[in-house]
């Protein structure tokens, strides 16, 4: 509504042209903060979920979380360093290390998860 009446204003001679042109330009500048801010807003909720998922705040890491870094294409230094700083709770069993190896993880990375750091 405000922008209407500074417009009508303008036109009809009683307003100044550099007055309405500063409050386009300013109209104009605070949408762009809003629209960076919504950005910048929606891209830390994005990077904590992230993070969060990937057990960065004291999850523990499971075979689960072995497999999805696997197929995520991390690599193997990665994976082990990941496991290194992260708390376990790894299924060592005969038949949970066979389901490791079936779904791709190799024995360079079991053998992280069965030593303990």
């Amino acid at each position: 509504m405000l922008f209407g009446w500074v417009y009508a204003i303008s036109i009809s001679g009683f307003g100044c042209k550099a007055c309405l042109d500063k409050f386009l330009f300013m109209r104009y500048f605070f949408t762009m903060i809003k629209k960076r801010f919504h950005i910048a807003t929606g891209l830390l909720l994005l990077v904590l979920t992230l993070l969060n998922t990937a057990n960065v705040f004291g999850a523990k890491m499971t075979n689960d979380d072995v497999i999805k870094l696997v197929k995520a294409g991390m690599s193997e230094e990665l994976i082990i360093s990941v496991i290194a700083k992260s708390e376990a709770a790894f299924d060592t069993s005969t038949d949970a290390v066979i389901t490791l190896s079936k779904k791709g993880v190799s024995q360079k990375i079991i053998s992280a998860m069965i030593t303990p750091p």
